[in-house]
């Protein structure tokens, strides 16, 4: 069903792939330890190895982007059996500061056996940084995203509405090489459109949720090894029109690293997801990289 392709692509797309990390320019090291100090045996506080604070790739984390400090994200999913290309940019913004944060993701999709390929639809979204790590023991950064309808819906590439999507992150360093991810969010689509059997435009209100957890193993500095596990609920329009409701469960084991440059930080990344139910996707592939660097000076 062209209605359930659009329905995993927007999921990874719009919480899968906007992810941060820490900038070479914006702090030294640029990867950084100082929002999770650790006690030490006799009581005194003592930093924790530095590490890539958010080191997610389908599990969204819970840190905004840092004073100045500007992201780009390229992010590509390969799943079988359906031969699916999804490619997708994000672009995160501070404004101005930490506490809040704006950011957009496009993404195209191509397939093979006759499926549709094309960009899909546009997705804006607002972050607060409700609670910090350092003060409040744990990160949490809730998001409302707007879904425009640019994508092309009588071949299965968008809604033909506009979207609403919220997501609430939380993010906890727990011990000195290890870090837990874990969100919980909705999606509503108010009459989104598709094509009937007979060519005619059928409109329905779909509804759909999300989850999702990762497991971080700190390595070293620069590098981590990672587990997520991500799941979609999500209303599409069936064969006849009538709304159905699909179910899929993604595991993804992963790597990703940071390379510190004089004008930022370069993150390489990888992944291998693999389905867990009936609708989701064999398996897979994908593959992650990000730009970080100041573009104006804080006080």
């Amino acid at each position: 069903m062209k209605r359930a392709l659009f329905g995993f692509l927007l999921a990874v797309a719009s919480t899968a792939w906007a992810q941060q990390a820490e900038p070479a320019a914006a702090r030294t090291p640029a990867v950084s330890a100082e929002a999770t100090p650790a006690p030490t045996g006799d009581g005194e506080k003592a930093a924790w190895p530095e590490a890539i604070e958010d080191n997610s790739f389908l599990v969204e984390e819970a840190y905004n982007q840092e004073p100045g400090v500007v992201q780009w994200i390229f992010g590509g999913l390969y799943t079988r059996p359906n031969d699916l290309w999804a490619l997708s940019f994000t672009n995160e913004w501070p404004v101005p500061a930490e506490t809040h944060q704006l950011s957009y993701t496009a993404s195209w999709t191509g397939a093979g056996r006759g499926a549709p390929s094309g960009l899909g639809d546009l997705v804006l979204n607002y972050r607060y940084q409700l609670c910090r790590e350092s003060k409040d023991g744990v990160a949490v950064a809730p998001r409302l995203s707007a879904i425009l309808p640019t994508g092309e819906w009588r071949r299965g590439l968008g809604a033909g509405t506009v979207g609403w999507q919220v997501n609430l992150p939380l993010s906890k360093r727990v011990s000195r090489f290890l870090a837990f991810h874990a969100n919980l969010g909705g999606t509503y689509y108010p009459g989104a459109k598709s094509l009937g059997p007979s060519g005619k435009t059928l409109r329905r209100d779909l509804w759909g949720t999300n989850e999702g957890m990762s497991v971080i193993w700190l390595a070293a500095e620069r590098f981590n090894l990672m587990m997520e596990t991500v799941a979609y609920q999500q209303e599409q329009f069936g064969e006849e029109g009538a709304k159905v409701r699909t179910s899929q469960v993604l595991f993804s084991p992963g790597f990703r690293c940071a390379f510190n440059l004089p004008k930022g930080q370069l993150v390489l990344g990888a992944a291998v997801p693999v389905g867990l139910t009936r609708e989701s996707p064999h398996s897979g592939v994908f593959l992650y990289l990000s730009w970080e660097a100041p573009l104006w000076r804080t006080k």
